[in-house]
């Protein structure tokens, strides 16, 4: 899903601000499914989502970041699971017309599908004959590797866990 957000005010936030988003979007998600939430806060497995940092203009202010009154910031947010995809149609029924991070308040403006849902099959699929896949991140990502996060996206890192593994041999073995 991809937001556009607008600042109400010009605001100051807090460097660690994209920590903020995360508790918002979980409480969101809490008060429509809290089993879902519980399960996304505690639970030790991959999370099935992940948030991107605000795109806009961000001004540097000593440790902290300025929003600028009226100026428009872009979100995503991405489900990597059924539950969680399931989740965020249901969601977009009824989204709140603000975030809030600590005093600073974006009014959401609009909300889109960036990219529609898809399986590991369907993917496979639109590969075709290709044996080089491009990938790009739009926000910074990190990868939880021995218990750690870990900033760069090396294949080992992006493929390491079994259910990945899995899920491709099924894709694989479905053509």
């Amino acid at each position: 899903m991809a937001f556009d957000l607008e600042a109400t005010a010009t605001a100051s936030l807090y460097s660690q601000y994209t920590i903020g988003l995360h508790a918002w979007f979980l409480e969101q998600v809490r008060q429509v499914d809290p089993d879902l939430s519980a399960y996304l806060h505690d639970g030790q497995s991959e999370k099935p989502f992940n948030i991107s940092a605000l795109e806009g203009q961000l001004l540097a202010s000593g440790k902290q970041l300025q929003l600028v009154a009226n100026q428009i910031y872009h979100w995503h947010i991405n489900g990597l699971s059924q539950r969680v995809a399931l989740f965020l149609k249901q969601w977009l029924t009824h989204l709140p017309q603000t975030i809030d991070l600590r005093g600073a308040s974006l009014q959401i403006k609009q909300v889109s599908i960036a990219h529609p849902p898809t399986t590991y099959a369907q993917l496979l699929r639109s590969l075709t004959q290709q044996s080089v896949v491009d990938l790009s991140f739009v926000s910074p990502t990190s990868f939880r590797r021995k218990g750690h996060h870990f900033p760069l996206p090396v294949p080992e890192n992006l493929f390491h866990s079994y259910q990945d593994l899995r899920n491709w041999h099924r894709a694989i073995a479905s053509l």
